[in-house]
């Protein structure tokens, strides 16, 4: 098994990432391909890690037109390397509009897949998380896409979760099927002829985290957004609970004493714990890793990245789709 690692284009630089790389290595058995400049990978050094210097990054703006001009771009000789069976998978950190060109356009889509999808697993409060998609790969969506999506949740929650019949909501602007735009509205009646979707119905935002199905489909503009406002909401509340243990001395002795518990719940919802974005869709294993990744959050990414590759998560969508 082995792994490519794009590690340029992060928030963080590719010195925070190569540190995840050194470390996965370090505790389990498998081979990373780290792709990036020289002069940094020189500065590791493993018997598993196996070096391949490029020479170009791709940038935010990098389109299909990019692609095709640098060859040589980390990410495009990761995922390259991929499709010619060099590697198992792929995760990246840079651009999530240059990943998504270099997919498309060299892993290539899954048959019957018109659009793909970032998927990933996001914490709520009753059970182990949620599989939420789509989380940016689109600005616009059709109702067929939004059906497609809750086919590809679907499959992923089967294969990856063993839930063997996922319940699916559409994340939507209320709880009634008539609610949303006509977009949302024939999708609901979409899914609701679907009998290989078991559609629980709309999804309202303040409910993302309860759990309360298995897999949230929502078009791109709005699952970014949903992303987004987690990730910051369960920051804020951090800062809160902070806030409040250190108002009084009895405060902070009732702190200390569930300090643990708050431990816990914050690990539950600590999004850099759940890794990366799967780019669903595609033919292989590509994982979108969040621009400012630390160490820690990086290395959780190629962990996922390996976990589905070998679990063979893409040929077990393949099937699940026929």
């Amino acid at each position: 098994m082995k792994i490519g690692v794009d590690v340029m284009g992060s928030d963080l630089g590719p010195q925070e990432l190569l540190k995840a790389c050194l470390r996965y290595v370090s505790e389990h058995d498998v081979d990373l391909a780290v792709y990036g400049n020289q002069e940094d990978l020189d500065t590791v050094s493993h018997p598993r890690i196996i070096k391949v210097p490029t020479t170009f990054v791709l940038t935010m703006d990098a389109g299909p037109l990019a692609v095709k001009r640098h060859p040589d771009a980390s990410m495009v000789k990761a995922i390259s390397d991929c499709t010619l069976g060099f590697n198992d998978g792929v995760v990246s950190a840079g651009s999530s509009a240059a990943l998504l060109s270099c997919g498309v356009m060299i892993s290539k889509m899954i048959p019957g897949i018109e659009r793909p999808a970032f998927l990933a697993d996001i914490p709520n409060t009753v059970s182990t998380s949620t599989v939420l998609l789509d989380m940016g790969a689109n600005s616009e969506n059709s109702a067929e896409h939004l059906c497609q999506f809750a086919v590809l949740g679907t499959a992923f929650a089967q294969t990856t979760k063993n839930i063997e019949r996922p319940t699916v909501g559409l994340l939507n602007i209320g709880s009634e099927d008539k609610k949303g735009d006509m977009v949302h509205k024939d999708a609901v009646a979409k899914l609701r002829t679907m009998e290989n979707i078991n559609f629980f119905g709309n999804i309202e935002g303040r409910d993302v985290l309860n759990g309360i199905v298995d897999v949230l489909v929502a078009d791109g503009f709005s699952g970014n957004i949903a992303l987004k406002t987690v990730e910051g909401t369960v920051v804020a509340f951090n800062q809160m609970i902070k806030g409040v243990i250190k108002t009084n001395w009895l405060t902070f002795i009732g702190g200390y004493l569930i300090k643990k518990e708050l431990s816990r719940m914050k690990d539950k919802l600590n999004y850099q714990k759940y890794g990366g974005a799967l780019l669903a869709g595609l033919n292989h294993v590509i994982i979108k890793a969040h621009g400012s990744s630390n160490e820690e959050a990086f290395y959780n990414a190629i962990r996922q990245a390996h976990t589905l590759a070998a679990g063979g998560v893409v040929e077990k969508i393949k099937r699940n789709l026929i």
